[in-house]
């Protein structure tokens, strides 16, 4: 990498850094070039020279998102040793970092960006969280003797768990239920996917 593309790379961190702090603390509603600029210290029209437009700048947000969950899942496997713990416990650490950032989930899972640019997030894109639960529960039926069609099942299955209580939760439609009543519920019924 020569040093243009390493000057292009850390200004492009310091818009997606920026962009990322508007929307976790204010949500991606009140994300404007200019709110961007201002904190990234530059004038807005700069950021036209790193990004086509906002949408492209958040889809980079949304790689850099996932990335931090990604993180935040990984420091909590290495306390699990069995499969089983470790796919009820992702889906807890998965859901704790939604509850404490629900605007991240808005932009994540609920905002309309259009079609992702090829080169930031490809046709075939899956996050790392995606992909480490799908492991995850691979060694679960290895050991339980579970088809490989009953594992997609599961995953489906946990993940529409997760992101129904999610949504529910953020968005305050049902029951009122704390955060940690959330989780609880998630923990449950991911329990209940995995008795066998």
């Amino acid at each position: 990498m020569d040093r243009k593309e390493i000057q292009q790379q850390r200004m492009r961190g310091y818009f997606i850094e920026a962009a990322k702090q508007i929307v976790k603390e204010e949500g991606v509603g009140n994300l404007t070039v200019k709110k961007v600029a201002h904190l990234a210290g530059y004038a807005p029209g700069t950021l036209y020279n790193y990004f086509t437009d906002l949408n492209q700048l958040l889809f980079y947000c949304v790689v850099d998102f996932f990335d931090d969950c990604k993180k935040e899942l990984l420091k909590e496997m290495k306390k699990y040793s069995t499969p089983k713990e470790k796919s009820i416990n992702l889906a807890k650490v998965y859901a704790q970092f939604f509850i404490e950032n629900p605007k991240i989930y808005q932009l994540l899972f609920l905002e309309d960006l259009g079609i992702p640019p090829k080169e930031i997030i490809a046709e075939d894109y899956l996050p790392e969280v995606v992909k480490s639960s799908a492991r995850n529960l691979e060694e679960y039926a290895k050991e339980k003797g579970i088809s490989k069609e009953e594992v997609d099942i599961l995953l489906g299955l946990i993940a529409n768990s997760i992101h129904g209580n999610l949504l529910f939760f953020i968005k305050g439609r049902g029951i009122k239920m704390t955060g940690e009543d959330v989780i609880e519920k998630i923990i449950r019924e991911v329990e209940y996917l995995l008795k066998n």
